[in-house]
C-alpha cells in the first residue's frame, strides 16, 4: 500500500518524468501489470493506471491549447 501511494504521488507530482521517456512508461505499466496478478493489488494498480491516463490526457490537452494559442497570436 505504501508503494502504491508513492507511485500515485510520482504520477501526480512528477508526470514529466514519463513524458520524454517511453521506456520508463513501459516499465511502469509492466510493473502495474505485475501488480494486477497479485492478490489484493489489482484495484490499486487500476487506480494508479487511471490516474496516469488522466494525467496524460491533461498534458495532451494543455499542449493542444498552447499550440492553438500560438497559432492565433498576432
Amino acid at each position: 500500500s505504501r508503494v502504491c501511494n508513492v507511485l500515485k504521488y510520482w504520477v501526480n507530482n512528477h508526470y514529466s518524468d514519463f513524458e520524454d521517456n517511453i521506456h520508463l512508461e513501459r516499465y511502469f505499466f509492466a510493473f502495474l501489470t505485475e501488480m494486477d496478478n497479485q492478490a489484493g493489488l489489482k484495484k490499486l494498480s487500476q487506480n494508479i493506471r487511471r490516474e496516469f491516463e488522466r494525467k496524460k490526457a491533461d498534458e495532451v490537452s494543455k499542449s493542444s491549447q498552447v499550440h492553438v494559442n500560438a497559432a492565433t497570436a498576432p
